[in-house]
């Protein structure tokens, strides 16, 4: 990027996406499982809001976060003075942090098919039973 478009000021939504990884990464295990139960919680429209943050750190649209990624939304940050500078050495730390798969990259958690609980579930109806009826 070249010109005035490499020096305009980072959308927010990025701004926010990226503090919020910051927050997530120094997070304790417990909160960790606390923030990621929360998430099956969401409404579809919060889930849509966490899709376009993740959307807005996915730099090159590969469907994952890497350090690339963020080291390039961390460099328009700064640029645009939205975020302190000297934070270069804390991407993969963010990176590390939040790789629940391993695989040194941020993944976008599939949905999963929400079942209702045993307890919810209407009781089916006793096998091999037949009810007598008054004639």
């Amino acid at each position: 990027r070249e010109g005035a478009a490499a020096t305009r000021a980072a959308p927010p939504l990025e701004q926010n996406a990226f503090k919020s990884l910051e927050r997530y990464s120094r997070a304790t295990f417990f909160h960790k499982r606390v923030y990621n139960a929360l998430a099956e919680t969401l409404t579809l429209a919060e889930l849509a809001t966490l899709r376009e943050e993740f959307a807005s750190l996915d730099v090159d649209g590969d469907g994952y976060v890497t350090v690339e990624d963020l080291t390039e939304v961390l460099s328009r940050l700064e640029a645009s003075g939205a975020h302190r500078g000297g934070a270069a050495l804390e991407v993969e730390a963010v990176v590390e942090a939040c790789d629940l798969e391993k695989d040194h990259r941020i993944s976008y958690p599939r949905p999963r098919r929400r079942l209702p609980s045993r307890s919810l579930r209407r009781p089916s109806p006793p096998r091999n039973v037949h009810v007598a009826t008054a004639a």
